[in-house]
């Protein structure tokens, strides 16, 4: 999630001009968040879930621990909360939005617009990477399609 550079191996990888133009967006404008950090989770994959009852039970793989804004947090959720199989994918954009309102919800506080922002470009960045990962090596272009197909809408989300 940490979006102070792209890892070497991904930054170095040939990719079509709207990955990189993206990238530059949603870096800038997470760089300049000013927000207060909180300790989360950083990897709300549905693989790494259980349920009981409709209601989440456990959360696994906690090496995903991150040190940043609430909004930011929510907002990586939104955007990989569905991934459940061997396969990466972007959230469809109503249903990062459904998360969204329903953390706000959840938490009794609705975000703010500049917190909306945060969460909507946080919600691209963990896609950037996974779309990097599917033509870096050859695998199905799922998460790839999903964000060239919704990344207008994003960033205009994130006002970036």
């Amino acid at each position: 999630m940490r979006w102070d550079a792209v890892p070497e191996r991904e930054a170095a990888a040939a990719v079509p001009a709207w990955i990189g133009d993206t990238s530059r967006l949603v870096q800038a404008k997470l760089a300049g968040c000013d927000l207060p950090s909180v300790l989360g989770h950083a990897d709300w994959e549905a693989k790494n879930m259980r349920w009981r009852d409709c209601e989440p039970h456990v959360v696994h793989d906690w090496d995903g621990l991150a040190w940043f804004p609430a909004a930011a947090i929510a907002g990586s959720a939104a955007g990989i909360f569905a991934i459940h199989g061997e396969h990466a994918t972007l959230a469809p954009l109503e249903s990062s939005e459904a998360f969204l309102q329903a953390y706000e919800r959840e938490r009794g506080l609705r975000f703010s617009p500049y917190e909306t922002e945060i969460a909507w470009a946080a919600s691209i960045w963990e896609a950037l990477h996974n779309a990097r990962n599917e033509l870096i090596h050859n695998l199905p272009k799922l998460t790839y399609e999903r964000l060239q197909a919704e990344r207008v809408d994003r960033l205009s989300r994130a006002t970036a």
